[in-house]
């Protein structure tokens, strides 16, 4: 219970800190406001991170550090995937997230003020609308988009099936694939779980799929890849 209350006490004190630091940031505008923002989501992960005693390593750490156009897909058992992802990510990135998250006080303006989309689920014609959008940005910035093809949080820890959203965006926007696994948030909170159990996660990058050649009748088969890339990048044993 003392770590559930550290954990929300630091991610009220800074996303409260931080919220204000973004809508500032975009007020403010300019060439750099994207790494800016970066800078600032990666503070408020740690932040809360180290609220919960969650420590984080990461492998191929290379391939995040140049800002370009593509889709990052990665597996997705806890709600610390997208506290351990902000963490590391130092270029101008987008979430594709819930339009519930986007109800939320404050939280909401914050990330909307940074440039994430709400995807309303429940709304086909809206949802259609922002990836549109999404589709645009993607083919004229060097923005990473972040997605969980899962859809939603595995119940058991285990990767599920993918749906190809994410992978019809980066072929509509001639965008790279770059797939990543997380491993160690279940441990920390699983889903429906009130305990936060402090630990250390670890991610994994692989290499970037291109799909500048592909057309909208391959997302069955590009899906099919970097599910198992995925899978594959779970169960490799560590470089230790």
């Amino acid at each position: 219970m003392i770590r559930v209350l550290a954990t929300a006490l630091a991610a009220l004190i800074a996303t409260l800190v931080f919220g204000i630091a973004v809508i500032v940031v975009t007020c403010l505008g300019g060439d750099r406001a994207g790494y800016r923002h970066a800078g600032i989501q990666r503070a408020w992960a740690r932040a809360v991170l180290g609220g919960a005693g969650v420590r984080v390593e990461i492998e191929n750490e290379d391939l995040l550090t140049e800002a370009r156009s593509r889709v990052l897909v990665a597996n997705h058992s806890s709600l610390f995937d997208i506290l351990v992802l902000a963490s590391v990510l130092r270029v101008p990135y987008s979430w594709v997230m819930k339009e519930e998250l986007g109800r939320i006080f404050f939280f909401g303006s914050a990330v909307r003020s940074a440039g994430h989309i709400m995807l309303d689920r429940s709304n086909t014609e809206k949802a259609v609308r922002s990836l549109d959008r999404m589709t645009e940005r993607l083919a004229t910035e060097p923005l990473t988009v972040i997605m969980f093809p899962e859809g939603t949080r595995s119940r058991t820890g285990a990767l599920g099936r993918f749906r190809r959203g994410a992978f019809m965006l980066a072929i509509r926007a001639e965008a790279e694939i770059l797939p990543a696994a997380i491993r160690g948030t279940f441990e920390i909170k699983p889903k429906g779980v009130g305990r936060i159990a402090p630990g250390t996660v670890s991610i994994r990058i692989g290499e970037p799929i291109p799909t500048a050649c592909l057309e909208a009748k391959d997302r069955g088969r590009i899906t099919t890849r970097v599910r198992e890339e995925v899978a594959a990048l779970l169960v490799a044993p560590d470089r230790s």
